[in-house]
């Protein structure tokens, strides 16, 4: 009995610790959260405590039990500590229009699509004439932050139908429910991935309760981290064509999968050259790659290309650049370290990355010659995203939790493919 006590203890002590360790720290910041505005009943922030401290319970003491169970109580314990509170925010956003808690990039994209339904190019849009003035300060007066849209326009596109349907039923705008439907799909897809139920448990507490992606404030990192999860799913299916969309998609959402369809696009080559995919697979799966990002960018560079450019990539060469050095990574180390002067002082973090990059796609690479599968995809690419993400002029807390979420995708990945591999080897003895 103590042997089973044992074993069991084994196999859930990891993801045990990271849900309560994640789960308490999301409970309390979300009280003080609510606390902090000021604009609630008192018992309302211990009411969503006590509801969420229970459904922790619930979750670890479901774990030694079927999956059923530990994926049932896993959904229940994100509703009550993620969905709800974000429930109580976006209804109260309906019925007043005040952003309580809203991240400043969710309200640009609120703008600028607001905009768009009337005909106005999301890009080039001057915010310090629009309400984000009223609830943003910037520092210091002139930053770039209020001067420049930084998503990709599918960000735009795919918030297009939440803003009609709120206007339609004449509620404020609140990009929200959208994320939390996206965040539906992604945990569907987590637990239909071939791995170990410890694997998948892991990383669905890592994605939906990681308190650094700061769900309550709409950030849009599930936007692009979502394919992503589907791509890591088709192609453990062997389905490379549409894992390739998937990916494309991803890159269409925001820059971050850049280094994902770079990697998949040499297994794509790799595998053709070696004959695991026709050629036709092979065209499709590297139109896939490109189409989706192609496809939504084209009209908006049609439409006005200098204000694209300098909106999502013109700003990194601007000197001095407008955007602060802030954050979790080599910028704000050269900042304490007084390496620089001040938040605004220029330095050559993309020279750097550069630098720090190229080494390690040809390492990559070297890893997909040896075998041209997912997790060879996922590691090389987590990698070099590591390097964007810590070595950039900024860092922000959500870059770090997606950083976080994309190593342990690739650490699950790649022990499924070594059991997988392990176990036909002991089937061919």
């Amino acid at each position: 009995m103590v042997a089973i006590t044992r074993q069991a203890w084994r196999s859930i002590w990891l993801p045990a610790s990271l849900l309560a360790v994640f789960c308490v720290t999301t409970m309390l910041i979300t009280q003080q959260m609510f606390i902090e505005t000021g604009r609630f009943p008192a018992a309302l922030p211990p009411a969503l405590t006590v509801v969420g401290g229970v459904a922790m319970a619930l979750a670890l003491a479901c774990l030694p039990f079927s999956n059923r169970l530990r994926f049932g109580s896993l959904a229940l314990l994100t509703l009550a500590t993620v969905a709800l509170p974000i429930s109580v925010l976006v209804v109260f956003r309906w019925h007043t229009g005040i952003p309580l808690n809203v991240h400043d990039g969710m309200f640009q994209t609120e703008i600028v699509t607001n905009g768009m339904l009337h005909g106005k190019d999301p890009y080039g849009t001057d915010f310090t004439r629009t309400a984000l003035m009223q609830w943003f300060h910037y520092t210091p007066d002139g930053a770039a932050v209020a001067h420049h849209y930084i998503y990709y326009p599918l960000v735009v596109l795919a918030s297009m139908p939440v803003v009609v349907i709120e206007r339609g039923l004449g509620l404020a705008t609140d990009l929200r429910p959208m994320l939390l439907l996206v965040g539906v799909l992604a945990f569907v897809l987590i637990v239909g991935l071939p791995w170990s139920w410890q694997a998948r448990y892991t990383v669905a507490v890592i994605l939906f309760l990681n308190p650094f992606f700061a769900w309550l404030e709409g950030r849009n990192d599930i936007l692009w981290l979502t394919p992503i999860l589907l791509a890591v799913l088709l192609a453990s299916r062997g389905q490379w064509t549409w894992a390739s969309w998937a990916l494309g998609v991803a890159a269409a959402f925001k820059v971050f999968a850049f280094p994902f369809v770079l990697f998949m696009a040499i297994a794509l080559w790799l595998r053709w050259r070696r004959g695991s995919l026709d050629r036709r697979a092979t065209v499709l799966s590297l139109a896939g790659l490109a189409l989706p990002l192609a496809v939504t960018v084209a009209p908006f560079i049609i439409w006005n290309a200098g204000a694209f450019w300098r909106d999502t990539a013109g700003w990194l060469l601007d000197n001095p650049p407008g955007f602060p050095i802030y954050g979790f990574g080599l910028g704000e180390l050269l900042l304490l370290t007084h390496v620089v002067s001040s938040r605004q002082s220029p330095f050559p973090f993309v020279l750097l990355q550069a630098v720090l990059v190229l080494p390690l796609c040809v390492i990559g690479a070297r890893q997909l010659w040896r075998d041209a599968g997912v997790a060879n995809v996922l590691g090389p690419a987590a990698t070099v995203l590591s390097v964007i993400i810590l070595c950039g002029r900024f860092t922000n807390d959500s870059y770090l939790a997606a950083l976080i979420f994309t190593f342990g995708l690739a650490i699950a990945t790649g022990r499924h493919v070594a059991r997988a591999r392990l176990v036909s080897l002991e089937e061919a003895a």
